[in-house]
Order: structure tokens, then sequence, then C-alpha cells
């Protein structure tokens, strides 16, 4: 499966993809799942 991702792919470039979910490789991995966000100026 895939889930949407908001990458900074250069200075001052942000992109919105398509990106593999993440996977848990060794036993210290941790996932979070993001639910909210804020941008303060």
């Amino acid at each position: 499966m895939t889930m949407k991702a908001v990458i900074l792919d250069d200075a001052r470039k942000i992109v919105v993809r398509y990106v593999p979910d993440a996977e848990m490789h060794e036993t210290i991995d941790v996932l979070l799942r993001i639910t909210s966000i804020a941008i303060c100026g």
C-alpha cells in the first residue's frame, strides 16, 4: 500500500507524494501516526 506524505524536497521546496507504507525493521523501531498539525508564524 501507499500513503500520502509531505516531503521537504529541497531548500524551500515542499512536495506531496505517495510513498510506500512505513515498516518495522528493527525491534527498537517506532511508527507514529500524526493526526493533526499546526503552523505557527
